[in-house]
């Protein structure tokens, strides 16, 4: 949660599950609005849509996996309808297993931004660019006894 002196609207979004997604168009799943104290933010279609004259900037925490079991990852990035990718955007991702000896391994993305400004109304949907044929991707759902965390999408905005 920010500190009350940002003066933001916060905005969570669930990520549902995903399997074999093999192409790095497809959007995400994405669940309900958990929390939008603004109430400006919605979700149609697995885009999500920003409001004109508003500020945003976006976190999402995703983990996710390679359906073939091989070291190989992907990138999520937030395109527009077009598949264009949104401006300042940046990405870190580590590795991370679930349970004490389980060899299931998955890849989570620890930062991934974008601050923007619209003076129109903006839709856009996350994508897992490097996801193919070869390398399908899943997005993992939560789950606290295999250790997996919440996929989500935080828009702080004003």
């Amino acid at each position: 949660s920010p500190v009350p002196y940002i003066d933001c609207y916060v905005c969570e979004i669930e990520v549902l599950a995903s399997g074999n997604i093999t192409s790095p168009t497809t959007a995400l799943t994405l669940g309900s609005i958990l929390l939008d104290t603004g109430g400006q933010i919605s979700v149609a279609s697995n885009f999500i849509n920003f409001p004109e004259n508003r500020e945003y900037f976006v976190k999402a925490n995703l983990t996710f996996l390679n359906v073939n079991d091989v070291n190989a990852s992907a990138n999520p990035t937030f395109v527009d309808a077009s598949n264009i990718a949104l401006s300042y955007q940046a990405a870190g991702d580590s590795p991370s297993r679930t349970g004490a000896s389980s060899g299931v391994w998955f890849s989570g993305v620890d930062c991934f931004m974008t601050l923007f400004s619209s003076a129109s109304s903006r839709s856009a949907k996350i994508c897992l660019l490097g996801a193919s044929a070869t390398y399908p991707m899943a997005v993992v759902y939560n789950d606290a006894l295999s250790y997996i965390p919440n996929s989500s999408i935080t828009i702080l905005y004003r």
